[in-house]
C-alpha cells in the first residue's frame, strides 16, 4: 500500500473522522472550562486543535494527490 492509498483510506474512514472530532471537542472543552488565568491551558488546547487540523489537512492533501494526477492527464 502506498502513502497515497493509505491517505485515501484514512480520509474516507468514518471512524478516523469521528476520533479526530472527539479529540477536537475534548480540547474545546478544556478551553471552555479553563479558569480565567489558565492562559497556558488554553494555549495548549489551541495548539492541539491546530495540530489536529493540520494533520487532517495533510492526510486529505495526500489523498487528493491521486485525483489531481488523474485530472492532469485528462487535461493534456
Amino acid at each position: 500500500m502506498t502513502r497515497i492509498e493509505w491517505a485515501m483510506n484514512m480520509a474516507a474512514d468514518e471512524h478516523f473522522k469521528a476520533v479526530m472530532q472527539e479529540l477536537r471537542e475534548a480540547e474545546v472543552q478544556k478551553f471552555a472550562t479553563s479558569a480565567p488565568l489558565d492562559i497556558e491551558v488554553r494555549e495548549d488546547a489551541y495548539r492541539r486543535i491546530r495540530f489536529y487540523d493540520d494533520l487532517e489537512a495533510h492526510i486529505e492533501s495526500l489523498a487528493m494527490t491521486a485525483t489531481v494526477k488523474e485530472k492532469r492527464w485528462k487535461i493534456l
